[in-house]
């Protein structure tokens, strides 16, 4: 989380929000615009009089004209309203879609952790292999030097440990890769002398899916509603206040070719009776997206509990195995203890004893890479239904 600083990206997400409904909130304002034009026209408004009694002047055809306008929205049909619920709606949308990221990087991190558990565990079984055939190798050569054995076994026995060398290699790469992707991810340094414990993980009593791509289908049909509505409320009809005054050549008195001050004010309705139906289509075209997104819905409810089906099958194989573990273990010790007897009587081979005490070695060792698979299935598991802690 140092690293990639969830809290901050949803305080960055919050910040933005506020600043796009402020933004809407703004529209409440009254309108204030400053205007200026001047005009060559081919033609001027004139009446055909003559009389000696009054004289109509004729107007010019350059004309002047600079206004102040001003205009404060009244009634918007809700239009601002769903605005900022939409705003709401997608900064919601935005902090669901961070959890989903974030949640796949804990996944991550989970497999990882028991990446270099696997990894360290594996070094230990290979080693133990390699001591049994370091022990048959001593006993190979003496075998050879007495004419009991052949150069091409020794040869084939060396080059199983070289083979069996070249494993244990790549399960110490796997190991430092899998630790140098841990302080990428948790921003701490880490290097393979660090200490991981195998946590006991409890498995939940409810199987209810708590996976933040849940919350986000919610949201995303929860958006697209307000988005439906939203193009529905824009064939309303809006009503404002507006003013303007203004000097120029006319003024209002089209009749009089004098600058004048004038003003004007009013109240006005708007309303689009038509406009092809695009409002129409766009609502449509929601409501198929959140046919979609249902769909898409229950598509991924569908297979995390199929996952979760095979996840709890596989932990209850592994339990099982471990189980056996134990049997397994104990029959080794005692193989081993009749071994070290023999030895200190002098009927068995150290040979033997090395074999029989690698062989009970390996069984703990098989126990621990079960404990650690275990864990690792019960982790997947918790991941799939969303009750990763």
């Amino acid at each position: 989380e140092a690293t990639f600083n969830l809290q901050g990206q949803k305080e960055w997400i919050t910040a933005a929000t506020e600043e796009a409904i402020d933004k809407v909130n703004a529209s409440w304002q009254p309108k204030l615009s400053l205007n200026a034009q001047a005009t060559y026209q081919s033609d001027v408004v004139g009446l055909p009089i003559e009389s000696p009694l009054f004289n109509i002047p004729a107007l010019d055809k350059d004309q002047y004209r600079a206004t102040l306008d001003i205009q404060q929205l009244l009634y918007d049909g809700g239009a601002m309203r769903q605005q900022k619920t939409l705003q709401q709606l997608q900064s919601g949308l935005q902090a669901a879609q961070t959890d989903v990221s974030f949640y796949s990087m804990y996944r991550q991190i989970d497999q990882l952790y028991c990446a270099v558990l696997l990894a360290r565990n594996n070094q230990l079984l290979i080693l133990s292999s390699l001591k049994d055939l370091e022990a048959r190798k001593q006993q190979l050569e003496t075998a050879f030097q007495n004419g009991a054995a052949t150069q091409n076994a020794l040869h084939q026995l060396e080059a199983e440990m070289l083979k069996v060398e070249q494993m244990l290699q790549d399960a110490r790469y796997a190991e430092q890769g899998a630790i140098d992707a841990l302080a990428v991810l948790t921003g701490k340094p880490l290097t393979t002398t660090v200490q991981l414990l195998i946590p006991e993980v409890e498995l939940p009593a409810s199987t209810d899916n708590l996976r933040p791509e849940t919350a986000l289908f919610e949201r995303q049909l929860a958006l697209t509603e307000a988005q439906r509505e939203f193009a529905s409320s824009l064939n309303l009809p809006t009503i404002s206040l507006f003013g303007q005054g203004g000097y120029g050549r006319p003024g209002l008195n089209l009749l009089l070719n004098d600058f004048e001050a004038f003003y004007i004010g009013g109240i006005r309705l708007s309303y689009v009776l038509w406009s092809g139906g695009g409002k129409t289509h766009e609502a449509a075209v929601y409501q198929i997206q959140q046919k979609q997104l249902r769909q898409q819905q229950e598509n991924f409810l569908l297979s995390t509990r199929s996952q979760a089906s095979r996840q709890l099958s596989e932990i209850r194989q592994l339990e099982a195995a471990i189980a056996q573990d134990a049997a397994i273990i104990d029959l080794r010790n005692q193989i081993l203890t009749t071994s070290a007897l023999t030895l200190e009587n002098g009927t068995g081979t150290a040979a033997d004893y090395t074999r029989d005490s690698n062989a009970a070695l390996q069984a703990k060792l098989t126990r621990e890479l079960h404990t650690i698979q275990l864990m690792l299935a019960q982790l997947d598991y918790l991941s799939t239904i969303g009750k990763t802690k």
